[in-house]
């Protein structure tokens, strides 16, 4: 009986939970991102871009809200913009469904490249607001495939106040 006590105290620790906390900000894969217009989309060392030279690649990124109440505090997509005419955008929205009617609300930002780029840039996003059913993904555009390679979309992160 004593050894069985000794033994319960000793692995309570095991069984205590702790918080999750929503400002740790998560890191994704682009591979994880999902094409809705455009056919040139391809991975690599789970990056994506775009081999089309003929079509813009629009892509959903999509993140976890872990806090039903909480905003988003920051964020950043990383990405290489290797066309001339036109640049990597990409749009952080927040998005909810407003129950009981057939609409939805969105907060967003726009961040784009400034031109041609061959190393990975950050597109850095400041907070936005978020409702309790709302989730969070990056809307993005790739270029289509130039004479000088093509446009691809990295790591991205979502941070939520906590």
């Amino acid at each position: 009986m004593k050894y069985l006590l000794v033994s319960a105290l000793i692995a309570s620790p095991l069984f205590i939970s702790t918080p999750s906390h929503a400002e740790d900000g998560k890191n994704y894969n682009a591979s994880s991102c999902i094409a809705y217009s455009g056919d040139g989309k391809r991975l690599s060392y789970s990056n994506i871009y775009n081999t089309s030279s003929s079509q813009v690649l629009r892509t959903d990124c999509v993140a976890t809200k872990d806090s039903i109440g909480h905003t988003i505090r920051s964020g950043w997509i990383e990405v290489r913009d290797l066309s001339s005419n036109e640049d990597v955008s990409c749009t952080l929205i927040s998005h909810y469904n407003v129950v009981g009617s057939t609409t939805g609300r969105i907060w967003s930002q726009n961040r784009r490249t400034s031109g041609i780029n061959s190393n990975w840039q950050r597109l850095n996003y400041s907070g936005l607001g978020a409702a309790s059913n709302g989730h969070y993904y990056y809307s993005c555009s790739l270029p289509r495939r130039t004479s000088n390679g093509v446009s691809w979309l990295g790591t991205y992160q979502i941070s939520e106040n906590d």
